[in-house]
């Protein structure tokens, strides 16, 4: 579901060919994901997010951000850390709850979608004591498929981070490949 405004020109051939040219520029939406028939989550699709087509109607090219916002402390992400005795103002920084987006970036065409997770921790990204430290966890997850996949997983279904060791398991595994293909199963 969006809303949105739109500049299009429809062309539509004798014989019944159909051409459509130009933008739809949505300023509010959502989407909603169904996980495994069992869990759904609404998606808020960000406004200025476009779907552009330049001719066949199935074709239109999408650049959409849709966001899945929770409230969760990063303990779980800096288990590794306190354990080995951080300072007190680190485990206040990841036992807080802070705002946490799942952000959901669907590109390609409509025929062809290409769908990434990204994770946005806005507050923390906005500078502090330990930002650095804290998008460097993030930069480290996002670069390892399994890892980000399973942060996804528990932030959607479970409202929370899931350690980065334990938990579901680190590396490949069966298990997290499975919710690999689920997560995108679900999206597409």
């Amino acid at each position: 579901v969006a809303a949105g405004e739109a500049d299009l020109q429809v062309n539509m051939q004798p014989n019944g060919d159909l051409t459509l040219q130009g933008d739809y520029t949505i300023n509010r939406g959502s989407y909603l994901l169904n996980f495994a028939q069992v869990v759904k989550k609404e998606f808020s699709i960000q406004q200025g997010s476009v779907i552009s087509w330049t001719g066949d109607p199935g074709n239109a090219e999408m650049n959409l951000t849709a966001a899945y916002n929770v409230e969760t402390s990063l303990e779980e992400l800096f288990q590794d850390i306190i354990r080995d005795g951080a300072d007190a103002k680190l485990r206040q920084l990841v036992s807080t709850d802070r705002p946490v987006a799942v952000d959901l970036i669907i590109e390609g065409t409509l025929d062809d979608p290409q769908l990434r997770f990204d994770l946005d921790l806005p507050e923390i990204s906005a500078g502090g004591i330990y930002s650095d430290l804290v998008s460097e966890r993030l930069k480290q997850i996002e670069q390892d498929e399994t890892q980000l996949y399973k942060q996804v997983f528990g932030l959607i279904v479970l409202n929370r981070f899931i350690p980065v060791s334990g938990g579901l398991g680190s590396g490949e595994s069966s298990g997290l490949t499975a919710v690999n293909d689920q997560v995108n199963s679900s999206v597409s």
